[in-house]
């Protein structure tokens, strides 16, 4: 199993250097690849290096889903680093897109 995310880390690595590296997604896989092989300092300096885009205008380029890719990812990495204080912002994200009208839950994905 190890050498699919090796295998996907190394495909990260291409594709950033071929010119993708201002999609925030092509990060964040290369992130979680390296916390699935236990290089977690690589791993957060990888999400260090992210292009960085204030959150309504990520949305709007990325969409929710690549908003939660991105938060899903930043998150296993506080976790592995005991950053507990920054668990705040996915938290907030996700209340956002559960409203309740009338007494029913609707929920946006």
């Amino acid at each position: 199993m190890q050498g699919n995310w090796k295998a996907l880390l190394k495909e990260t690595d291409f594709a950033i250097k071929a010119g993708a590296g201002s999609a925030p997604h092509m990060y964040a896989l290369k992130a979680e690849a390296l916390m699935k092989l236990h290089r977690h300092q690589e791993a957060n300096a990888a999400l260090l290096a992210d292009p960085k885009f204030d959150d309504d205008d990520f949305i709007k380029c990325f969409g929710p889903i690549g908003n939660a890719i991105m938060l899903v990812a930043q998150a296993q990495v506080d976790m592995a680093f005991g950053r507990l204080e920054f668990y705040e912002k996915p938290i907030r994200f996700c209340f956002n897109f559960v409203q309740i009208r009338s007494g029913s839950i609707h929920v946006y994905f």
